[in-house]
């Protein structure tokens, strides 16, 4: 961890402090979110009802744009002292704010199997990735999953009993089917898929079995297994087998492609899952639910968004009682699951009624927990988000632009050593 920041932080919490409410006045809470939508619905739903249930707190809800954006304005308000008390920002954003010491609150301090909220009842794969441990040997938790997603393969199961096809479980098998659905004239495209990092950190485990990066962290060390499996993917572009969907529009495009049944499998995250049934509905088709094709592995990330107490918070307590409430409440992150098709990160979560009703109800959701024992977050290391750049800029040459992928990788692989070495100075 660095400590740049160690000197202004403590600044920082002793003016926190110096502005503490008095004994009996109600502490107001501020969270920053980056939900739109309806999953700000939801996010304001259970802020009214958790302040609903008390009368000492008052949290008080504020978007902050994506995820890139609420991380950017955060990390400039912890520099100059204006920041919220808590976050709730993207899994793969958790480490720009964490990878600095003294930002983030140590969750290890909070949670506990009396409390109600404890690390065991959450799932490995979910909120292994933000444990580390301090220069000082420190035990740390940067954070604690919220809604979480993996990637999953939606199908359009009409084509593909249309065509004899069944559900591709290999990259040869997808490719495979996509030559008798797209060739065969049942469809104009295989699969799409976002533009977005994520796809970058599935791909070459899920591919190749390599780790993207060394065990010290210090270097991109998949040059083989990385350039085999976007060579596979640049192939299946020419033949409109994968469609890599624009950064411009993508959910328009993608909707449209969906319902008109253009497109035979859409991967994206479960947590659009509500939207792809809507497509499904309105294109007659049927809708299924599979996980990710694997080469050597079924390896996948996990993603979505967590939660993230600031240590400069004057009110760490009381924010705490607003999380443990998210978590243990059916009002809570169970309602925000159930509403989104996001996963529940805790077996808790999980087995509340408003949650064990959506997965009997609906399958497409239900099948999605069977592949969470394929979730890998070891690309989740110290500069991990400094490379995000560098990995879409790779990305786009390969996937928009065609151009060479072992020329393309060199490129990415110096700029990418370069980002790791500087995120890991003391």
């Amino acid at each position: 961890m660095k400590k740049t920041l160690s000197l202004l932080l403590a600044l920082v919490v002793l003016l926190c402090m110096g502005g503490a409410f008095a004994e009996g006045e109600k502490i107001t809470l501020q969270f920053w979110h980056s939900m739109s939508g309806s999953n700000a619905d939801s996010i304001d739903y259970m802020v009214q009802k958790f302040n609903e249930s008390q009368d000492e707190i008052e949290v008080v809800a504020t978007f902050q744009g994506d995820y890139y954006t609420s991380i950017a304005s955060a990390i400039m308000s912890v520099a100059t002292g204006t920041g919220p008390d808590l976050i709730q920002t993207g899994s793969d954003q958790v480490r720009m704010l964490s990878d600095e010491e003294g930002v983030v609150a140590n969750m290890l301090d909070f949670l506990s199997e009396e409390e109600g909220v404890w690390y065991e009842d959450f799932n490995p794969g979910f909120i292994d990735s933000y444990r580390m441990t301090l220069d000082d040997g420190t035990d740390y938790l940067a954070a604690l999953p919220m809604g979480c997603s993996t990637p999953v393969l939606y199908c359009n199961k009409t084509l593909l009993d249309a065509a004899g096809c069944e559900v591709p479980t290999t990259w040869e098998e997808m490719e495979q089917v996509c030559a008798t659905l797209v060739d065969g004239g049942y469809c104009d495209y295989g699969f799409a898929q976002p533009r977005d990092s994520w796809y970058f950190w599935m791909i070459i485990p899920n591919y190749s079995g390599q780790e993207v990066f060394s065990e010290d962290g210090l270097t991109l060390a998949c040059r083989e297994g990385g350039i085999e499996a976007f060579e596979f993917l640049q192939g299946l572009i020419e033949k409109n087998y994968f469609y890599p969907l624009p950064a411009a529009d993508s959910s328009t495009i993608i909707n449209q492609l969906m319902t008109s049944q253009e497109c035979a499998f859409y991967i994206n995250s479960i947590g659009g899952l509500a939207g792809m049934e809507n497509n499904a509905a309105e294109g007659g088709f049927e809708l299924l639910v599979s996980g990710i094709p694997g080469k050597a592995v079924n390896s996948v990330p996990s993603g979505g968004n967590s939660l993230v107490i600031l240590e400069s918070s004057a009110h760490k307590d009381a924010c705490w009682e607003f999380v443990k409430w998210l978590y243990t409440s059916e009002d809570g992150i169970a309602y925000f699951d159930a509403q989104s098709g996001y996963l529940a990160v805790t077996d808790t979560i999980k087995n509340t009624a408003v949650l064990q009703e959506k997965i009997a109800a609906n399958s497409n959701y239900a099948n999605a927990y069977n592949f969470l024992e394929n979730v890998n977050n070891n690309h989740r290391i110290t500069g991990e988000s400094d490379v995000a750049t560098e990995v879409m800029t790779f990305m786009d040459a390969v996937f928009y632009d065609l151009e060479d992928v072992t020329e393309q990788w060199d490129i990415l692989e110096e700029a990418v050593n370069e980002k790791l070495a500087e995120a890991n100075e003391e």
